[in-house]
C-alpha cells in the first residue's frame, strides 16, 4: 500500500486545519507500520486510540470554524464527518474483539477517505472562504488551539 506522502495539494490555506490533517496522515502510517511490529497489538492500540480522539479533535475545529464562518454547507459536511466518525469507531470495536480485523484494507480506506474529503469537500470550504474574503482571516484565528 505505502504511505500517502503529504502534498501541498492538500493544503486548504488554514494553518491549523493543514497540520491536523497532516497528523492525521501520520497516524494513519503509525497504524500501518505496527501491522508488522512484533508486538503489534498493543501499538495498534495505541495507534487507533489515537486517530479516533485526533479525528474528533479534528472535525471539532472545522466544523467550529465553518459556523463561526455561516458556510452554507456546514450541515452536509458535518454529516459526512458524523459518518466517518461512526464507522472509524466501528473499525475500533472490531479491532478490540479481533486484532486482526485491522487490515491493509482498513488502512487503504482511511487513506483514500481523507485524500478525498480534503481534495472534495473540504476544498469547497476553502473557496467559499477566499470568496466571501475571509481566508487570511479564518486561516489565522485559533492557532493555538488543538
Amino acid at each position: 500500500m505505502g504511505k500517502k506522502t503529504w502534498s501541498d495539494s492538500y493544503c486548504v490555506g488554514i494553518r491549523k486545519i493543514d497540520a491536523q490533517h497532516r497528523r492525521l496522515f501520520e497516524l494513519i502510517d503509525a497504524l500501518e507500520e505496527s501491522l508488522d511490529a512484533p508486538s503489534r497489538f498493543g501499538k495498534q492500540t495505541s495507534a487507533l486510540d489515537e486517530m479516533v480522539d485526533y479525528i474528533q479533535t479534528h472535525f471539532f475545529a472545522e466544523e467550529r470554524m465553518m459556523n463561526r464562518h455561516q458556510y452554507p454547507a456546514y450541515h452536509e459536511h458535518r454529516v459526512l464527518h458524523l459518518d466517518f466518525v461512526r464507522r472509524t469507531l466501528e473499525f475500533q470495536r472490531r479491532f478490540g474483539d479481533d486484532p486482526a480485523s485491522l487490515t491493509k484494507d482498513v488502512l487503504t480506506f482511511l487513506r483514500e477517505w481523507w485524500v478525498g474529503h480534503i481534495l472534495g469537500v473540504d476544498m469547497e470550504y476553502k473557496v467559499y472562504f477566499a470568496e466571501q474574503g475571509v481566508l487570511d482571516e479564518v486561516a489565522t484565528e485559533d492557532e493555538d488551539a488543538p
